[in-house]
């Protein structure tokens, strides 16, 4: 793709104690900014050291210093996720230099990691572009459709769209169960299911990656309808409605299959998950059932998931919460942060704002690398540090990336009330549809600036979320809301 450029609530400082931390964590948590900053320091620490010389892509594997180990494969559906990282670091700063690695991800993407044969993204590939691993495995399919529709929020590109399309069009023809509902997760290459049992992330990622997302950019029915669709899925079939806890895995009928035989684990990050969305939904349609599902979760998770120190659980026993691993994982505790957000914006609960200070500050201490850049994987539930990994499978800029714009843009619009600036980019590829610059639902915030490289057009005369782009305009948008 060849792209033509032209270049309130009083603001908190908390100290929290720490526990196995002889210094205190002091920072300006309620800040908005404060997390913008953030996330372009993460994204600057990835920029510097985890490209791979051999094929201008990401490491898969990276030590805490960002040592390269365990091969040179590359997973396309953890590429896209770097996709959204670096899409976001534009949206958040306008800097080109993120623009043109996002542009360099996306095209690798369609020119190594699609199948021209069978549709859908390889499970993994060599340092040469080509595939090692075909299968259609749907935690990485769904993955690589997420770091599209966040390129396609920047950039409106016609293609980016198109394969998003094509992606969700086979996920719904081959992986999608028409007899009891649900995704599958493990197919081969050619879309023939290879396991029928079902788990949580083909169901809930979907809504959590990419359709609000894309609702929120496109403003169309479909991506609403289907994330609605999912969620009264993990109503009716992911939660067991005695003990209240999101369960993870099930047979193809949805009976649920215990992971241990003593006492199943339950997913922290997953129930946080549900509860999340299900007040995102809330915020869009109004259905207070959603907010009320939200509410009871939150609390069941308050009580026995999030420790006095702020640290989030990983895991705990189904029947037996007090039984629990001693440490936590980097992106329960971000999920963990934008919950309580949530909830104090959509849920109007001020109670969580403090339970977001204790969190963020043990994000903040326990998962941030000060001495070498970046985020770690894991850390003891005190805040040691656990394993110091800078990329595993699983583990890219991603959670880090949405972490740092979601607080940016929670904390600027429901606490701080104050004006937010977004960044996005438009070129002979990019689509006639409306620009819906903000990626989350806010009812008060409306458009109140805009600043093109050629000053082709300007602010619409009455309040608006939307802006109409002029077909013929090439070039960077500054779009700021209140």
């Amino acid at each position: 793709m060849t792209r033509i450029r032209i270049l309130a609530f009083s603001i908190l400082f908390v100290i929290l104690p720490v526990l196995g931390f002889a210094q205190q964590n002091s920072t300006n948590l309620l800040d908005g900014d404060t997390w913008k900053q953030q996330g372009l320091e993460v994204i600057s620490a990835w920029m510097n050291h985890a490209t791979d010389s051999t094929d201008g892509q990401f490491h898969a594997f990276l030590d805490r210093e960002w040592n390269p180990h365990n091969g040179k494969q590359k997973y396309p559906g953890m590429l896209s996720r770097h996709l959204f990282s670096y899409s976001v670091a534009y949206m958040l700063s306008g800097n080109e230099k993120y623009l043109e690695k996002a542009d360099k991800l996306f095209n690798y993407l369609i020119n190594h990691g699609w199948d021209e044969q069978f549709g859908g993204w390889y499970y993994s590939i060599n340092p040469q572009g080509q595939p090692v691993d075909s299968k259609k495995d749907m935690f990485m399919n769904i993955y690589a459709v997420t770091g599209l529709s966040m390129y396609y929020t920047i950039t409106h590109d016609k293609s980016a769209l198109e394969y998003i399309r094509n992606t969700r069009s086979l996920f719904q023809e081959h992986a999608w169960d028409s007899n009891h509902g649900g995704y599958y997760r493990r197919l081969d290459r050619q879309w023939k299911v290879t396991n029928d049992n079902k788990v949580f992330t083909p169901q809930i990622a979907p809504v959590s990656g990419y359709l609000l997302y894309l609702y929120a950019a496109t403003q169309q029915q479909r991506y609403l309808d289907q994330a609605k669709k999912l969620m009264a899925l993990a109503n009716k079939q992911l939660l067991d409605n005695k003990l209240g806890w999101i369960r993870e895995k099930f047979d193809h009928s949805w009976q649920p299959i215990a992971e241990h035989k003593s006492d199943e684990q339950i997913n922290i990050g997953h129930n946080i998950e549900v509860a999340w969305m299900w007040l995102r939904l809330y915020s869009i349609t109004g259905n207070t059932s959603y907010k009320k599902k939200a509410e009871q979760l939150y609390r069941q998770l308050h009580q026995s998931a999030f420790t006095s120190n702020g640290a989030w659980l990983s895991k705990m026993g189904l029947t037996t919460p007090n039984q629990h691993p001693s440490t936590t994982s980097w992106w329960i505790q971000a999920y963990g942060d934008m919950l309580q957000l949530s909830m104090y914006g959509y849920g109007n609960n001020s109670d969580s704002l403090d339970q977001f200070t204790k969190g963020s500050s043990f994000w903040n201490i326990a998962f941030l690398d000060e001495k070498y850049g970046g985020t770690m994987l894991s850390a003891t539930l005190d805040g040691d540090v656990d394993r110091g990994d800078k990329a595993v499978r699983t583990k890219t800029s991603y959670h880090a990336m949405e972490h740092a714009l979601l607080n940016y843009l929670y904390l600027s619009l429901w606490n701080e009330e104050k004006q937010i600036t977004l960044y996005f980019n438009w070129d002979m590829g990019s689509d006639d549809r409306p620009l819906c610059p903000l990626p989350i639902y806010n009812n008060d915030a409306s458009i109140t600036g805009i600043n093109t490289s050629d000053g082709s057009f300007s602010v619409p005369t009455n309040p608006s979320k939307c802006i109409s782009v002029p077909e013929e305009f090439n070039g960077s948008i500054k779009v700021t809301m209140e």
